[in-house]
């Protein structure tokens, strides 16, 4: 299942449990978040990964709010979070308008799902990559296969290159909502 389609699906569950702990004044990580939305039976058709970058983009959007803020780390990499006292206590509140920045908020929102995009590029990228690889490690091995392998070869490096493209026009769009963001 796709990412998109998770958001109906896991926004009740994943406000439900940071409103569990912001009353609890309980810190949390990404990861325990993810691996407590595995326990809802109605995201059990939802990877592991897709739990885990729907969570990441929605702290990241919760963070922006106001509503969750970096507290520390667990080991090396782990962030630390906890739910700051402006988080809703209704779990039906739309999140999409509480901040009352009108432009600003519109620009916050569209470059948290450039950014979200950009991940999926990245693990487009990242899978034709290893793709690539894979191919020259067959020609390698296989010099017979040269000529069968070339033209896949060459097909998965133009679309590499094209996902490249795609994702340099992303950050292009990115860098300038960034500037338009400081000239305010």
């Amino acid at each position: 299942m796709s990412r998109r389609s998770i958001h109906p699906l896991a926004a009740a569950p994943l406000r439900a449990l940071l409103q569990q702990k912001a009353v609890g004044g309980e810190t949390f990580t990404q990861c325990g978040l993810r691996d407590e939305l595995c326990a809802h039976p109605e995201l059990s058709d939802f990877g592991l990964q897709t739990l885990r970058y729907y969570v990441r983009g929605q702290v990241a959007r919760y963070e922006q709010l106001g509503w969750v803020e970096r507290v520390g780390k667990v080991g090396a990499r782990r962030v630390l979070y906890q739910a700051t006292p402006a988080f809703p206590a209704d779990s039906d509140q739309d999140d999409s308008d509480t901040t009352g920045e009108g432009d600003g908020h519109a620009h916050g929102e569209l470059d948290l799902r450039l950014e979200q995009d950009c991940e999926a590029l990245r693990e487009q990228m990242e899978a034709s990559d290893h793709r690539l690889q894979a191919f020259r490690e067959i020609a390698a091995k296989y010099p017979n296969a040269r000529s069968d392998v070339a033209p896949l070869f060459d097909q998965e490096k133009a679309q590499a290159r094209a996902l490249s493209e795609k994702l340099r026009a992303y950050a292009e769009v990115r860098q300038r909502l960034a500037q338009a963001g400081g000239d305010k």
